[in-house]
């Protein structure tokens, strides 16, 4: 199983369904797809029926080609990365990844939300010494982030926070 085919696997775990909940944001969901992101990609039916083989390509397009996450040394890594990517967003999961570089003592890295060279660099020198570190580190981001979104809006957020909390926990343990 490619490292893609791996973060995917674990990542249709979590967004395999279809979602319309009025406090989503992101409207109509399938595969963790938005329906603003699936008609950005030619897709003209009702998002209920957005095939799997639909979303695994704006999988690889969108999210892990464009954060380049075939250059990370560990699968579990880019699976993380990958899945945060799906849940909120490529820029946001940039940035977890960023911060939690320089925190893993990579304090030249500009956190700018764009996975380059620099950030790639950063990311596979903690590797794979510090792989279980880094991935504890990415995640406790994550959580931060979904503490500053329910905080942000407590009513509207209040029907996903255990659902998130759940994601943090999926990934199985490191071989």
């Amino acid at each position: 199983m490619s490292d893609f085919e791996f973060a995917v696997a674990h990542t249709l775990e979590a967004e395999g369904v279809f979602s319309d909940h009025p406090d989503d944001p992101g409207g109509a969901t399938k595969h963790g797809i938005t329906e603003a992101v699936a008609r950005r990609h030619g897709y003209t039916l009702d998002m209920v029926d957005l095939p799997e083989e639909f979303a695994r390509h704006i999988y690889r397009e969108d999210y892990w080609d464009a954060l380049r996450l075939d250059e990370v040394d560990s699968k579990y890594i880019a699976a993380e990365v990958f899945d945060t990517a799906v849940n909120m967003g490529p820029g946001p999961a940039s940035e977890i990844v960023q911060r939690s570089c320089r925190l893993m003592g990579e304090h030249n890295l500009k956190v700018d939300g764009v996975i380059g060279p620099r950030t790639l660099g950063a990311v596979n020198s903690l590797l794979p010494r510090y792989e279980a570190h880094l991935y504890h580190c990415l995640n406790g981001y994550q959580f931060i982030r979904y503490v500053e979104l329910f905080e942000a809006n407590p009513a509207d957020r209040r029907a996903f926070i255990k659902g998130w909390m759940r994601r943090l926990a999926r990934f199985p343990a490191m071989a």
